[in-house]
């Protein structure tokens, strides 16, 4: 092993440095070492008989305990009882339910977004700017979707508050899009704070995150969105439940079909900034081929979920978009902004976290 390569003890190292210091370490499979370049790893597979094998331990005890959990649980459930209060009258609430769809659909981003924040160290890197950049990109976002989708309805032949087929099936590439949008001019521009990839990954999952609890709101309220296509009103119907502004069941089955298709947003997105940050980071051009693929990519997933499942009749489209979103976490969100985990969290992370070798 190279002098330059020799890897710290691990006992040694601390996460409140900005980032382990470029050198072969553990990779967290037995017996493999992989080289880190200060930023990403890199490299291929090194023979080390004195690797550990570095993972958390996970039970379910472990997992009720940790705060992310019960952010979830309890933006659920009084997000879902909001919900209640804004529709038991005889009209609307629509302040009260803006409030109850943002909370019961961003319980579970929020909880994600912590999940993500420390696996992947940010917590150790200078992540104030890119904190900022991202929540301002959900505001650009929200702003760029909400207006080319109000342009769109009326040209593919929708109205308000029930749009065609086809601004379903574009629903994947404007939002896509729209979260992506600020981060990446940054990133085209050079600005420092997004250069690295944890920090502009970091950046868009904050921005895709917010996006959805933003959508998740307009739901709720029935403001701007497509009720008619909503799986939360077919569940309903196929359950023989009024959908009356008056009928508290039925608007709880349509906001909780929400909570589960709005992590989608931040699902989607950030497995393509992985890509993209990556390739910039190994040498590629923020405007390349990579960007358009990892791009597409995520429109496509996004799309199949609004344009295709919403389509389907009865209960169809709710249990089809739990498992699309399913697929989509374990398939493709995952499988790639693992590969961002520094040394430094390889014992704190589950298994299937750990960053996978290579291909020979």
């Amino acid at each position: 092993m190279p002098a330059d390569l020799t890897p710290p003890s691990l006992a040694t190292m601390t996460t409140s440095a900005a980032s382990p210091p470029a050198a072969s370490y553990p990779s967290g499979h037995a017996g493999i070492d992989r080289a880190w370049d200060g930023e990403a790893w890199t490299g291929p597979a090194i023979t080390n008989p004195d690797a550990p094998a570095l993972h958390a331990l996970r039970s379910l005890g472990r997992t009720l305990r940790r705060l992310p959990v019960w952010i979830a649980v309890a933006g659920i459930f009084i997000g879902l009882a909001l919900s209640a209060i804004g529709v038991s009258g005889k009209t609307h609430n629509t302040p009260v339910l803006l409030v109850a769809g943002f909370v019961a659909t961003g319980g579970p981003i929020v909880a994600l977004i912590l999940g993500v924040h420390r696996r992947l160290g940010i917590g150790s890197l200078p992540a104030r700017q890119a904190t900022l950049a991202g929540l301002g990109s959900a505001v650009v976002a929200m702003g760029v979707a909400y207006s080319l989708e109000t342009w769109l309805t009326p040209v593919l032949g929708g109205k308000t508050g029930a749009p065609s087929e086809g601004l379903l099936l574009l629903a994947g590439p404007i939002e896509e899009g729209a979260k992506l949008l600020v981060p990446v001019i940054l990133l085209v521009a050079g600005v420092g704070f997004v250069r690295t990839p944890r920090l502009g990954v970091w950046a868009v999952l904050l921005s895709s995150g917010l996006f959805g609890a933003f959508e998740g709101a307009l739901y709720a309220a029935n403001l701007g969105g497509a009720r008619t296509s909503d799986t939360g009103e077919k569940l309903a119907e196929a359950l023989k439940l009024s959908t009356d502004s008056g009928n508290v069941a039925a608007e709880l089955m349509s906001l909780s079909s929400r909570i589960w298709v709005e992590l989608g947003h931040p699902i989607w997105t950030t497995g393509a900034a992985v890509l993209i940050w990556l390739a910039v980071h190994n040498g590629c051009k923020a405007l390349s081929v990579v960007t358009l693929i990892a791009y597409l990519a995520a429109a496509a997933l996004h799309s199949f979920n609004d344009g295709v499942l919403t389509l389907l009749p009865s209960t169809l489209p709710v249990l089809g978009s739990i498992v699309w979103l399913t697929l989509s976490y374990v398939l493709w969100f995952r499988p790639l902004v693992r590969r961002l985990v520094p040394p430094t969290a390889l014992d704190q992370v589950p298994a299937r976290w750990i960053p996978a070798l290579p291909k020979k």
